[in-house]
């Protein structure tokens, strides 16, 4: 009951939850980037399989994680990180964005959005920030499951190509990773690609819904990708051939 009561003003202290996104970071920082390089980090196992995968892009290659929520909880570019690769981490979160500056200093962090236009967009953020959307749909169907939003903010959002376009890595030459979470917002950052131009080896998405998953599936299959392996609600899709 008490948990319970506390959960709302605690989600709004900001001192609160910036207390507990420190301490995420805990046990990837005390023991070191190179300890850290050898456990998993993502939901259901992605990097391990990414790693892999990777592993000839560790040194030339880059990211794009899009979502990329804490820099190491739940995180599919984290164990990247701490191999060597770099990359852009776009995230609105105002104090996950902190955190990433602090903890991974060797990425370019765009404290944004990605979305069909630049401009502004409504952020609906919960009272679990792995929640956050720019999707009024998403954030009603949390709110309906138990969740809450707790402020609704404008925030800049920008197109995929642009971010691609605006913030190129240094020193690196090819695009390993597109990592997209986004809570109902997936296909459109697919959708504001400009797909002849910037073409990741690797994308993995997540899609809450099955009927997402069909969309998802049928946009990335037409720019040339199959279906590399599948992680619960995450999918990995490669370039064909």
């Amino acid at each position: 009951m008490i948990r319970r009561l506390l959960r709302g003003p605690a989600a709004r202290s900001n001192t609160i939850v910036a207390m507990r996104q420190h301490w995420g970071m805990m046990p990837a920082v005390l023991g070191g980037y190179a300890k850290a390089a050898r456990r998993g980090w993502s939901q259901f196992g992605e990097d391990d399989v990414l790693v892999d995968l990777l592993k000839d892009d560790l040194r030339r290659g880059y990211f794009l994680d899009v979502g990329a929520n804490h820099p190491a909880v739940l995180s599919n570019t984290f164990r990247l990180y701490c191999l060597g690769m770099r990359g852009i981490s776009v995230e609105p979160n105002d104090a996950l964005c902190a955190l990433h500056q602090r903890y991974r200093p060797g990425d370019t962090v765009v404290c944004a959005g990605v979305g069909a236009r630049d401009g502004l967009l409504e952020y609906f953020m919960l009272n679990y920030h792995a929640f956050n959307t720019f999707s009024e749909s998403e954030a009603r169907q949390r709110e309906a499951a138990g969740g809450k939003v707790i402020r609704r903010l404008l925030k800049p959002v920008f197109r995929l190509d642009t971010v691609l376009r605006d913030c190129a890595v240094a020193g690196r030459d090819t695009f390993a990773l597109l990592s997209v979470d986004t809570e109902g917002m997936d296909e459109v950052v697919l959708r504001s690609n400009d797909w002849t131009r910037y073409r990741p080896k690797h994308v993995l998405i997540e899609s809450n819904t099955e009927e997402a998953a069909l969309a998802t599936r049928a946009f990335l299959t037409g720019q040339g990708y199959e279906v590399r392996r599948q992680f619960d609600i995450n999918s990995l899709y490669s370039l064909a051939g």
